[in-house]
């Protein structure tokens, strides 16, 4: 168990990264062809297929009270987290067997689990720069979605060029959907502006970039997948790219997986 987060900062001082995160475009994305830089996951990456392929050095879960058992949970706006039982109970045991990756957990799941590669983060990870506390404390919780938590560790680690894959939501032409669910047609939802003023404040701090096959990124630059990795996008469906034990696991809770 770690909760003294100095003790990342600048380990990965001036390095690149990949930060990974659950969006559709993953179906064409080989993983084999990510594995030149440390990767940061989030989300449900832990049950691709490919998984061991990158090189996965830290994982980000910011879901508060995420691994309390049931009978701890009494907010009527938590009840919620029952649904994830099953799935967090594979988390414990990926966070078991996966002892060279770094979990970061929200600091509310500090009484539900202790292990050694798990830190317990808070919306003071970065309180040493003045702009990130009033930013934080204003506008937005670092850790209140996986797309701003693992940018902020990112930069807590000192990383200081960050490519970004799955993490269409934030992209022009963008899904509701997820690389585990069947792909289906829906709507597509706008880039939130609060979005736009948190990139510009960490583009001060490092190169952010968009890695996809298609569209760019809103407020970011864009690489093309060919360009960057030198093979083309290829289409794979959910279930060609997960177990059919995890898949039906992730069904129970996502409907269209």
């Amino acid at each position: 168990m770690i909760l003294n987060l100095n003790l990342f900062e600048d380990r990965h001082k001036g390095e690149t990264c990949y930060i990974v995160g659950d969006g559709p475009s993953l179906k064409e994305f080989d993983y084999n062809a990510l594995r030149g830089y440390p990767s940061i996951c989030c989300g449900m990456q832990a049950f691709h297929k490919d998984f061991n392929k990158i090189n996965v050095k830290y994982y980000s879960l910011v879901e508060p009270y995420l691994f309390y058992p049931d009978w701890m949970i009494v907010s009527k706006k938590l009840q919620y987290l029952k649904e994830h039982r099953k799935i967090t109970n594979e988390f414990r045991k990926i966070i078991s067997t996966k002892k060279n990756i770094t979990f970061f957990l929200n600091l509310s799941n500090i009484l539900a689990i202790r292990k050694k590669n798990v830190a317990f983060a808070h919306r003071n990870l970065l309180k040493k720069n003045a702009k990130f506390i009033k930013f934080f404390e204003q506008e937005i919780d670092p850790f209140g979605g996986s797309f701003s938590a693992t940018l902020s560790i990112a930069l807590l680690l000192g990383f200081k060029k960050v490519y970004l894959l799955g993490f269409d939501g934030f992209t022009i032409k963008q899904s509701r959907q997820r690389w585990y669910e069947k792909t289906t047609d829906q709507e597509i939802r706008l880039f939130d502006n609060i979005h736009h003023e948190f990139l510009d404040l960490y583009k001060e701090e490092m190169e952010i970039l968009n890695i996809s096959s298609e569209g760019t990124m809103c407020n970011l630059k864009n690489e093309d997948y060919f360009g960057h990795t030198g093979s083309k996008p290829e289409f794979r469906e959910n279930h060609e790219l997960i177990a059919k034990e995890s898949l039906e696991l992730l069904k129970e809770r996502f409907l269209n997986a």
